[in-house]
């Protein structure tokens, strides 16, 4: 999976070079920080349900590493498909904190990596909540995320801790659509095959009482054969009226 490194709004058009994408920024944060955060995810009915889109938000600790939670459409061998939760969190000092959902490690380096199959489909609204459940005299959190479907319906999917190294959550986050099978393969673009067509809205990343606002925005770069032939990148990111942002892949495909 792609970690972007979160840094000061005014370095976060760099840090989303190759990736569709944006920054958010909740006007006004607690030196205290979050322990709650939430974002929504809507994907298009048009879309084409294949192995291989990750959206994510991603969201720094005060002067840490960060987590990152999202939705992955997954089709089978048989022809059906299915849905893929991630909630992962990076850096030393995080550990497990369910063994039946979760890995340690974070995309090679240190961490925890949890998953969730779960059934869910586009032309529907979903939320993905983090929150604190749990305290330890040492300053240690433990980090539930829950999944929550357009009737309100909320399904847990794992847990973490994370040590007093992390604090609570700041203020910056990302919002990205990744393609993840150009991750393992050629790096060369005009090698690599067309993204499949793919369209999602992401609901603006929200704590107890405030909205984020967005900050910038990202058009990626030109991954792909079918970028290379028309010149220009093969997805569109874009704010919507509201300022969420909008993200559509393969559209030259």
């Amino acid at each position: 999976m792609l970690l972007i490194t979160l840094a000061a709004a005014a370095l976060a058009a760099p840090a989303l070079a190759t990736t569709p994408g944006a920054w958010f920024k909740v006007p006004s944060a607690p030196a205290s920080g979050f322990e709650a955060v939430s974002a929504s995810f809507y994907i298009d009915p048009a879309s084409s349900w294949t192995t291989g889109y990750y959206a994510a938000t991603q969201w720094s600790f005060q002067g840490h590493d960060v987590l990152y939670f999202g939705l992955q459409p997954r089709s089978r061998g048989d022809g059906s498909t299915t849905g893929h939760l991630t909630y992962s969190v990076f850096g030393a000092g995080s550990h497990v904190g369910d063994t039946r959902q979760c890995a340690p490690g974070a995309d090679g380096g240190d961490g925890a990596s949890c998953w969730l199959d779960i059934d869910f489909s586009a032309g529907r609204w979903y939320t993905i909540d983090v929150e604190v459940v749990q305290r330890s005299p040492d300053g240690s959190r433990r980090w539930n995320g829950t999944f929550v479907d357009d009737k309100g319906t909320r399904t847990y999917i794992a847990s973490f801790w994370t040590d007093k190294s992390y604090g609570a959550l700041g203020p910056n986050v990302a919002q990205w659509l990744e393609y993840y099978p150009f991750n393992g393969g050629t790096q060369v673009p005009a090698e690599r095959e067309c993204q499949p067509w793919f369209k999602i809205l992401f609901g603006k990343p929200t704590v107890p009482g405030q909205t984020a606002v967005g900050v910038s925005l990202n058009k990626g770069a030109i991954d792909d054969k079918c970028a290379v032939a028309h010149g220009q990148n093969n997805y569109i990111s874009e704010w919507t009226e509201n300022g969420s942002l909008l993200v559509t892949a393969g559209i030259f495909s």
